[in-house]
């Protein structure tokens, strides 16, 4: 829809080509879900590999806050505004979590100096909750949900509190960066 070219290749049917003029600039703004970067590996017991050393999520997802500079940089290439859609880590402790916001936050705001025009940008998740996939295991909420109790109590975790901080500022202050290990 940015260009008006659109190109389906689905697997077992025809591929398809076209111009339609009148879809070129429709877009209002880009959607973007953005959690990791995927490396792959043939032959490998595990096809998704992360750089060893690297932090991962409780679902073995690689901590990459530049991946999400990158990805938004090359959307934001097309000259229309992101809309981050989701963005989160699946970390019941919550120890990695209230770093790696930071973190990718603090991309976020270098693909903005770098042209990006960011119009918001949603976390994954407020709440833990049902992932299609795994089911109540993954935790990717700012709130921890007691699941095994019918009041399903709301806890919030730190990475809420820091975040509400940021939000509340518009900003990343030194000090919420000291506290999750990071100067600026």
């Amino acid at each position: 829809a940015v260009t008006g070219d659109i190109n389906l290749a689905l697997p077992g049917a025809r591929s398809q080509r076209r111009h339609l003029p009148e879809l070129q600039g429709s877009l209002d703004y880009f959607g973007l879900n953005q959690y990791s970067r995927w490396k792959v590996k043939a032959l490998a017991r595990e096809v998704h590999v992360a750089t060893p050393g690297a932090q991962r999520t409780d679902l073995g997802w690689e901590v990459h806050p530049r991946g999400f500079e990158d990805a938004l940089v090359e959307v934001g290439a097309f000259g229309v505004p992101v809309l981050v859609t989701e963005n989160g880590f699946a970390d019941a402790a919550d120890t990695l979590r209230p770093r790696a916001l930071v973190e990718y936050l603090l991309h976020m705001g270098r693909a903005i100096e770098r042209g990006v025009r960011v119009i918001g940008y949603l976390h994954w998740s407020l709440l833990d909750n049902f992932e299609w996939h795994d089911g109540f295991r993954p935790r990717f909420g700012l709130y921890r949900v007691d699941f095994e109790r019918d009041e399903r109590p709301r806890e919030p975790r730190r990475s809420a509190k820091i975040y509400a901080r940021i939000a509340r500022a518009n900003a990343i202050a030194a000090e919420v960066a000291a506290e999750v290990g990071l100067a600026l």
